[in-house]
């Protein structure tokens, strides 16, 4: 899984596939490794520019972190589902009105 978050006040989750393609020309490699994304769902809720998105050390949480003052903490699911369409926070973190411009998963 990949998480992504942007300047649209948008984080996303993302199932990547890998994919061979023949190579460009015949003096490289017979074949390279592609990742292809499929979105798997939107992480809705943020109201601003969100500026960090994270895993945490097992995988089975994630987090994003906004411009809006808001950490979301959000539960990974253990299948995933390709017609997941939404996902609700676990806990949502209030900083108050300053942005939230970086935040990191403790490593256990």
């Amino acid at each position: 899984l990949v998480l992504t978050g942007g300047g649209d006040d948008k984080a996303f989750m993302w199932l990547v596939n890998a994919m061979k393609s023949p190579s460009l020309d015949n003096a490289s490699l017979s074949t390279a490794e592609i990742p292809q994304l499929t979105c798997f769902t939107e992480l809705k809720g943020h109201t601003d520019t969100v500026t960090n998105v994270g895993f945490n050390f097992d995988g089975t949480l994630a987090f994003t972190g906004s411009y809006d003052g808001s950490i979301r903490i959000w539960r990974v699911p253990s299948t995933i589902s390709h017609d997941q369409t939404t996902m609700t926070p676990a806990c949502v973190i209030d900083g108050g009105p300053e942005d939230i411009e970086w935040a990191e998963w403790h490593q256990k």
